[in-house]
C-alpha cells in the first residue's frame, strides 16, 4: 500500500502473496474496500468472480 500513491493513487490495486491476493478499491466518490481472497477460497465461485471482474471490468 505504502507505493500506491506513487502510482498515482491507483483505483485498483491487487497484491498477493503465496497463501493470499488482496484486492483494494479506490475509485472516485465511492468509499474503498479491500477484498480478500485465500487459496483455500478459489474453489469458491463468488471469489472466482470477484478476481475475474477486476481484469475484465474493474
Amino acid at each position: 500500500m505504502t507505493y500506491a500513491l506513487a502510482l498515482d493513487n491507483p483505483p485498483l490495486l491487487i497484491v498477493s502473496d503465496r497463501l493470499r491476493i488482496e484486492v483494494y478499491t479506490h475509485f472516485n466518490g465511492t468509499p474503498s474496500e479491500c477484498h480478500v481472497v485465500t487459496l483455500a477460497q478459489l474453489g469458491d465461485p463468488a471469489k472466482r468472480e470477484l478476481l475475474r471482474r477486476c481484469f475484465s471490468a474493474p
